[in-house]
């Protein structure tokens, strides 16, 4: 039985650069992602999404998070929503230009699930978002029995 806290359909995409996001949103419509991309542009609007969020809203199923964020950075949204007593087993992957050894122990410290550093490449990035999604869609879940899959 599917648990009724966890939505597999629904992904925070916290990310302040609008190519960034554009990458983002394009790589999933590339990989027939169809979930719901709720989208925060910074880490001020990721918090009060976090501290506004009551029993009965759906969980994300994977947040994706950049850490130069303006107002509040990510590291700070990371603490909170690993702090948070019903989001703290969300998927947390870091999606940073940074790939400084002190932003990744951080990072894992507060409870990432998986850093990892954003290609400059188009290519890169969309494979990227695929195995991000193949990883986090692909395992632990049940094949949905309308898909056709055994």
């Amino acid at each position: 039985m599917r648990s009724h806290h966890h939505s597999d359909k629904l992904i925070w995409l916290i990310e302040d650069n609008r190519m960034d996001r554009d990458l983002a949103l394009r790589a999933f419509a590339h990989h027939n992602i169809s979930h719901r991309i709720e989208v925060f542009r910074d880490g001020s609007q990721a918090l009060i999404a976090i501290n506004t969020w009551k029993v009965g809203d759906p969980v994300p199923g994977l947040v994706l998070l950049d850490l130069k964020l303006p107002k509040v950075n990510g590291f700070q949204v990371l603490r909170h929503l690993k702090q948070h007593p019903h989001l703290y087993m969300t998927p947390v992957v870091v999606l940073s230009s940074s790939g400084q050894r002190d932003d990744i122990q951080k990072a894992y410290r507060l409870g990432a699930n998986s850093y990892l550093v954003k290609p400059i490449d188009y290519d890169a990035f969309l494979e990227m978002i695929g195995e991000v999604s193949r990883y986090w869609f692909g395992h632990n879940r049940e094949p949905d029995a309308d898909s056709g899959e055994p």
